[in-house]
């Protein structure tokens, strides 16, 4: 049904142009409070919060015409004249209201869509609104999506730095495939679903090719030419002239023993309880076994250390894993980074002095900078961005015995001492 302020917009829009009065405008109210506890508490609180004079003219008079020459008109009048003298909506009058307000809202939508009239809709990062491109899943928020790609002039763009893998890991099967979510790209892109079909077939084709060794080369440019006439791809400059877009740094990376011995006590404790646990987890993120939450092998070793004889087998497994412990953390003892790829980072940025910085210092400032800026060299300085698939959590640091584990519910309060606060820098 909406909101409370759509459905009183909705109710001012229609109640003024049906010239409602009495019984009548009252059983009006009735069917746009909604939710709302009372019909006078809609009155007071949303309906007198609507300014009729801000309504924009064109959008209120093409809005007013679709009405006219809708059945909606005639479901209205109708409901109006069932809920005349009632107090309460029966469970049937509140079904036909919800399908009232959802036809207003939609037209209503529509009207002010039609007011913006573009000639170029982006969806920048469009990786993250699939669901908009999809009617049929996208509820609501899709159907308003699609009136706006369907203007008459109107084209699309869709931007994103996120390529579609080829493959899809098996802890990722609970959500779409990215083969069968660039299908459904592709099918939005061409608008029909023939020449996704004729795609799909190729890169079947191209897929058996390559597997059986066999010629790829007119399959594969077969396959580029359909692609290119819905999708361009930019990457380096083109010509002779070559320009470093990557910087890589083979040296940076040095991995310290315990680390090592970090991974090993990490693996044996997956093969214990019978969880997944690739190198990529380790490589990802320190300290792993203080973010398990969300992980098969977070889930299963906390079920397995609740059984005594688990435990006692699981215990020692622990002795080389590299841990944060909460009394350290609460008196702002020096934590190490524990991670070859944290370490490089952190020799980078904070190590150069940026923690320092409140915001990023301008690349051409109109004048000298000073405190903390006046050391900072700007040819260098650059923000960082880390992409990662790998997600760790912690709700909350604690230990016992040779592993950690969460603490119960329990909160301690951090000492803000300013010695504490120097040594934490």
């Amino acid at each position: 049904m909406g909101t409370a302020k759509e459905r009183a917009v909705l109710y001012v829009l229609i109640s003024d142009h049906l010239g409602l009065w009495g019984a009548r405008a009252t059983a009006e109210q009735r069917i746009f409070q909604g939710a709302v506890g009372s019909r006078q508490r809609f009155l007071d609180w949303y309906i007198s919060a609507v300014d009729r004079h801000r309504f924009e003219p064109n959008i209120r008079r093409e809005f007013l015409g679709e009405f006219d020459l809708s059945l909606t008109r005639a479901s209205i009048n109708a409901l109006i004249d069932e809920v005349v003298g009632r107090t309460t909506l029966t469970a049937s009058h509140r079904e036909k209201a919800r399908s009232i307000l959802r036809s207003l809202r939609r037209m209503l939508s529509r009207t002010a869509l039609n007011a913006l009239e573009p000639d170029l809709v982006i969806l920048d990062e469009f990786q993250r609104f699939r669901n908009l491109l999809d009617v049929q899943v996208g509820g609501e928020a899709a159907e308003l999506a699609d009136d706006l790609f369907k203007q008459p002039d109107a084209h699309v763009l869709l931007l994103s730095a996120t390529p579609y893998k080829a493959f899809t890991y098996a802890e990722e099967e609970a959500d779409a495939g990215h083969y069968a979510d660039f299908l459904k790209t592709l099918d939005f892109l061409a608008g029909s679903e023939m020449a996704v079909e004729t795609v799909r077939a190729d890169l079947d084709e191209l897929r058996h090719a390559a597997l059986s060794n066999e010629p790829t080369t007119e399959i594969r440019d077969r396959v580029q030419a359909q692609l290119r006439g819905w999708i361009a791809r930019t990457e380096r400059p083109p010509g002779t002239r070559r320009i470093n877009t990557v910087d890589h740094v083979p040296d940076q990376f040095h991995v310290r023993a315990e680390e090592f011995a970090d991974f090993v006590s990490l693996r044996q404790v997956a093969d214990a309880v019978r969880a997944p646990l690739t190198v990529e987890y380790w490589k990802s993120a320190p300290y792993f076994f203080n973010f398990l939450n969300g992980y098969q092998v977070g889930e299963r070793l906390r079920a397995e250390m609740k059984i005594p004889d688990r435990r006692a087998r699981l215990t020692p497994l622990f002795r080389g894993a590299q841990r944060i412990v909460k009394s350290e953390v609460e008196q702002f003892h020096p934590v190490d980074w524990g991670n070859a790829r944290l370490r490089a980072l952190a020799a980078e940025t904070l190590d150069q002095g940026w923690w320092r910085l409140l915001w990023m210092p301008p690349s051409l400032p109109y004048h000298a900078l000073g405190g903390p800026y006046e050391s900072v060299n700007l040819t260098e300085i650059t923000k960082r961005l880390i992409f990662s698939s790998i997600t760790t959590t912690v709700p909350q640091f604690g230990h016992a015995g040779a592993g950690n584990r969460f603490a119960g519910g329990k909160t301690t309060k951090l000492q803000s001492a300013p010695v504490g606060r120097h040594e934490m820098c």
